[in-house]
C-alpha cells in the first residue's frame, strides 16, 4: 500500500486543464446618487464592457458602486459582481440595472458543477435588492436572490463551447446602506471524499481540493490574511491514522502516520491516478517561520 501512495507522488505530472471566465456588460450599467443638496450625478458604463469594471459615485453623504472580480485557478473559476447603494446623509443611490454576460470554457471536457452565492445587507423595511441567474442565456431564470446563501445550479461537463450565464441586478436606497453580491462559481464535479478529521493548533491552515486536472490540490493559507502564503512545510501523507504529539510551543498532534512525507513550499499538487480506492489522511507541518501543525484531512478517491 506504501508503495501505491509514493507511485502516486512520483507520478508524472498531468496534462493541462485550463477553465477560465470571463464577462462583460451586455446592457449599459449606470451608478445614480442624488446628494445631501438635491444635486444628482451618475455614471455609466456602455454595453460591451469587459469585466473587471468599476463604477463610482461618491459625494455629500451619497455612495453610488459597482464593482467585479473574476478568477481562473487550478481548483475553480468564478466571476463576481457586487454594488454598494448607500443614503447615509444623502437623499437617495442606486446600482443598475445591471445586466452581465458571463462565460465559462474548458480546454478539453471536464464535469464540473455550477454554483451561485448570494449575500447581500439591507436596512429594516428597505428594498431588497434583485438578483437573477439565467444558465444557458436561454430566458429561463434558474435563481432568484430570496435568501442568502449558495444553490447549486447545475452539474455538466464543460469544454471548448463557453457555458453563458446572464446575471442580471440592481439595488437602491433612500436611506442606509444597501450591500449586493453575487457569484457564480465553476468547480470541479469530482466524485471525492475530503472530510475534516481534525483542527489546526495554529493560524496556518491546508486546504485540500480537487483540481480539474483530476489532482489534488494542497495549500496553505494564514487565516488572519486569508490569502496562500508561501510557507516552507511538509505534507505528510498517511494509509492511516495515529495521532501522536508533536515537539511544538502548543499542543499539537500529527494526525495520519507518516507513510510518506514530502517538501511543499506552500501548495503541493497530488496526482490521484494510482489512489483511486486508497484511503489516505493529510495534514501539513510548517516549520517556516514557525514549527507548527495544521488542520487534517481524510480523502478517498472511489
Amino acid at each position: 500500500m506504501k508503495a501505491i501512495l509514493i507511485a502516486s507522488l512520483l507520478a508524472a505530472p498531468l496534462a493541462g486543464q485550463t477553465v477560465t471566465a470571463s464577462a462583460v456588460l451586455d446592457q449599459p450599467a449606470t451608478v445614480s446618487i442624488v446628494d445631501a443638496s438635491g444635486a444628482s450625478s451618475s455614471r455609466t458604463m456602455p454595453a460591451g464592457t469587459t469585466l473587471p469594471a468599476q463604477g463610482l459615485l461618491n459625494q455629500s453623504g451619497a455612495l453610488a458602486l459597482f464593482s467585479s472580480y473574476l478568477q481562473s485557478v487550478r481548483t475553480y473559476a468564478a466571476v463576481q459582481i457586487s454594488s454598494i447603494a448607500s443614503a447615509a446623509s444623502g437623499r437617495s443611490a442606486s446600482v443598475g440595472p445591471v445586466d452581465v454576460l458571463c462565460r465559462f470554457t474548458s480546454s478539453t471536457p471536464t464535469p464540473v458543477r455550477l454554483e451561485v452565492e448570494w449575500n447581500m445587507s439591507a436596512p429594516a423595511g428597505a428594498p431588497v435588492p434583485s438578483v437573477e441567474v439565467d444558465v444557458h442565456n436561454d430566458g429561463m431564470v434558474e435563481y432568484r436572490g430570496r435568501t442568502p446563501g449558495t444553490t447549486r445550479l447545475a452539474s455538466l461537463t464543460l469544454g471548448p463551447t463557453p457555458l453563458v450565464v446572464r446575471v442580471r441586478m440592481q439595488s437602491s436606497s433612500v436611506s442606509g446602506y444597501i450591500n449586493n453580491s453575487v457569484s457564480l462559481r465553476v468547480e470541479p464535479d469530482s466524485p471525492a471524499t475530503i472530510a475534516p478529521v481534525a483542527g489546526a493548533c495554529s493560524p496556518i491552515l491546508l486546504t485540500a481540493n480537487p483540481a480539474f486536472d483530476g489532482s489534488l490540490d494542497l495549500e496553505l493559507y494564514n487565516t488572519y490574511a486569508n490569502v496562500p502564503l508561501p510557507f516552507q512545510a511538509l505534507a505528510v501523507l498517511g494509509l492511516g491514522a495515529a495521532p501522536v504529539q508533536l515537539p511544538t510551543p502548543h499542543p499539537c498532534l500529527l494526525i495520519p502516520t507518516p507513510d510518506a512525507v514530502v517538501p511543499m513550499q506552500g501548495e503541493l499538487h497530488l496526482p490521484t491516478a494510482h489512489l483511486q480506492g486508497v484511503p489516505i489522511w493529510v495534514q501539513a507541518v510548517p516549520f517556516s517561520p514557525s514549527f507548527t501543525a495544521t488542520n487534517s484531512f481524510f480523502v478517498l478517491y472511489p
